[in-house]
């Protein structure tokens, strides 16, 4: 603690703004210039940095405070950059590391580059700041308290938006651009965060979480350009107690508390559009980018030119929002270290040179050194009047460390808000839980008990439901004693009757038998009458034909002249009487039929003769088979003529010839 607070009224007589440059290694892609493999040589006492553009111009020398080469480590960056800047802020004043240069020169990874691996030895600038900063306060002790909040911020196309803020914090996220205000000379970005860290660890966080929300695009020169300005601030606040503050230099002021501010600004390189290969968006933002260069070399070089002095003109520190931010870096003072960044291979000289021009310029930038304090006393509010402003922009700062702080605090209550709700949640449940075992196991011993108490119950209706069927069961063992002895019975009577059937089935199966013998039998007199069948229709057949043949010679008698009929009419006559004689000893019935049909036919006229020879035909079939025919012979012989005999009108032939045939039949 004592020497803190003598490093407070000890300052560094060195008031300009330091210089330091580093020159990266050839990447793999880049080739050298004939003659000349690098365009950047380093002299030997590391203060001097020679550029060659080519083989018929001079090099032309630069003198910085620091030189580094291609081999300089990440540790030996921040004790020639950074180191001192540190010691600057821990002693209470302002500080600021700037990186400047072209595109892929190496400024991201000299400021922020994490490391591969904790306490990795290529960790960058603001990591190992962190760890500075931290460092000391465990070696002060529990005496010194020492406090830490970080902001980081990118200017984006002309916008400002806050990289440690998301939707879930903020509407909009870091996509909503902040606005600047003005406040004791100095821009600040109205609404951006600042978060508490207690270590290097937290720093870390915080500075990867950020990157990760940085603009970055892939161009020729380099595969993740940086297409905006990123500005990491920690805000360090340190208190002391009234004993160690009097141990300082005799007659100080008893002070308690002072706050300082340490600023890193990773600069978007400047391009060449044709060079990048720019286009587009990309093309949009290397615009604003050299825009904003720009208006901070023209800064620069007029306070470059002002020097110590007060009476050059005015610094147009509003032509750009970075200049705005970083006016802060080039006084009020501020001690601040600019690292330019420049890349051997030859086809860059002409950037590397316009690099190395602005760090010589910004060389020549003078700063005061001045430290801000917050007096317990109030002879402190009587100083200087021209001390008014720098008090006022530390109690800004104060302020807005304060509004920072309550804000972590509000977080942080809110932190301890939602995790007490949840061990009240996580409580609760447990209770709950608790409560549903115990309801569980009252629940369970009603049940044994209930079990208990139905089991009895069930017990006894089951001793009741016992008797019961005992007595059924006796009950039923008597009927079914009797059913048996009815069943044997039954059975008894069963056996005769299947005696009985059995006798009479052995008489059925003989009557059966003789049965199928006789059906036997009556088919094969089937099969005889259907032959003797077949003959008789053979016989009718030959007989069917006969008639037709006496029935055309019939025909053929009628047709003779009426003298032949008169002869055959008395031929008839006597004939009746000869055929009368001879009828019952013929035994051939055609015969007499044949003869009756002649003399029918002979007194027939046409009308009845077709009757008669109809009647003649039935009648020759009836005298093949009379058994088989009678039937026949009735319908179509003996109706047809009984038919003739009593139509009234027929002619007297036919009827008489009708007669004839009814009387020889």
């Amino acid at each position: 603690a004592t020497m803190a607070v003598a490093s407070l009224e000890n300052a560094d007589a060195d008031t300009r703004v330091r210089v330091i440059c580093r020159v990266r290694p050839r990447a793999p892609g880049e080739v050298g210039d004939g003659q000349y493999a690098e365009c950047v040589q380093v002299e030997s006492a590391e203060s001097f940095v020679r550029v060659t553009k080519n083989a018929w111009d001079r090099p032309e020398a630069f003198a910085f405070d620091a030189v580094l080469p291609v081999n300089a480590s990440q540790r030996r960056v921040y004790d020639a950059v950074c180191l001192p800047v540190v010691e600057a802020v821990l002693g209470g004043a302002n500080g600021a590391v700037l990186a400047y240069g072209m595109t892929g020169s190496g400024k991201t990874y000299s400021l922020m580059h994490v490391g591969s691996k904790p306490a990795s030895s290529d960790r960058g600038l603001v990591t190992r700041a962190a760890e500075e900063i931290f460092a000391r306060a465990r070696a002060e002790g529990p005496n010194v308290e020492t406090r830490l909040a970080v902001g980081f911020v990118q200017i984006y196309n002309e916008e400002v938006y806050d990289l440690l803020v998301d939707e879930t914090e903020r509407p909009g996220g870091t996509t909503t651009p902040l606005r600047l205000v003005d406040r004791a000379g100095a821009a600040h970005c109205e609404g951006a965060s600042a978060r508490v860290a207690r270590s290097a660890d937290d720093v870390l966080a915080l500075l990867a979480a950020g990157r990760r929300r940085r603009k970055e695009a892939n161009l020729k020169l380099n595969a993740s350009s940086s297409r905006s300005h990123a500005i990491i601030t920690f805000h360090v606040s340190r208190s002391f107690p009234l004993s160690d503050v009097g141990r300082g230099v005799a007659g100080a002021p008893r002070e308690r508390r002072f706050t300082s501010k340490l600023s890193f600004a990773d600069l978007a390189g400047s391009e060449r559009m044709r060079r990048t290969g720019a286009s587009g968006a990309r093309l949009t933002e290397a615009g604003f980018i050299n825009k904003s260069l720009a208006a901070l070399g023209n800064c620069v070089h007029i306070l470059a030119e002002r020097g110590s002095r007060d009476d050059v003109g005015h610094v147009p520190y509003r032509d750009s929002k970075l200049t705005r931010l970083l006016r802060d870096c080039f006084g009020n003072g501020c001690r601040t270290s600019l690292l330019v960044t420049c890349s051997p291979d030859p086809t860059h000289a002409g950037e590397t040179t316009t690099t190395l021009r602005f760090g010589q310029r910004a060389m020549r930038v003078e700063t005061v050194v001045k430290t801000q304090r917050v007096a317990e006393y109030r002879a402190a509010v009587k100083r200087q009047a021209s001390e008014v402003d720098r008090l006022q922009a530390s109690l800004e700062d104060a302020l807005a460390l304060a509004r920072n702080a309550k804000a972590e605090a509000a977080a942080e209550l809110e932190r301890e808000r939602r995790k007490i709700v949840a061990e009240a949640e996580r409580e609760r449940e447990r209770r709950v839980a608790v409560a549903r075992e115990r309801l569980e196991e009252d629940a369970e011993a009603k049940a044994r008990a209930m079990v208990r108490t139905v089991t009895q119950k069930v017990a006894s209706m089951l001793d009741l439901e016992r008797g019961r069927m005992t007595e059924a069961m006796a009950s039923e063992r008597a009927a079914a004693d009797a059913s048996e002895a009815k069943v044997a019975a039954e059975t008894k009577a069963v056996a005769g009757e299947r005696d009985r059937l059995a006798v009479a089935l052995a008489a059925t199966s003989e009557s059966l038998d003789a049965a199928l013998k006789r059906v036997a039998e009556t088919e094969a007199r089937l099969a005889e009458s259907e032959a003797n069948a077949r003959e008789a229709e053979a016989r009718a057949s030959e007989a069917e034909s006969l008639v037709d043949k006496l029935a055309a010679r019939l025909s053929k008698y009628a047709a003779k002249e009426p003298k032949a009929e008169a002869e055959a009419e008395n031929d008839r006559d006597d004939e009746k009487d000869k055929d009368d004689g001879n009828a019952d000893a013929e035994d051939d019935p055609a015969g007499v039929w044949s003869r009756a049909l002649a003399r029918a036919v002979a007194d027939s006229s046409d009308s009845g003769r077709e009757a008669c020879l109809e009647a003649t035909r039935a009648l020759a079939s009836l005298a093949s088979d009379p058994s088989r025919h009678l039937e026949l012979a009735t319908e179509r012989a003996v109706r047809p003529l009984a038919s003739l005999l009593g139509d009234a009108r027929a002619d007297a032939r036919a009827r008489r010839a009708a007669a004839g045939v009814f009387a020889n039949v």
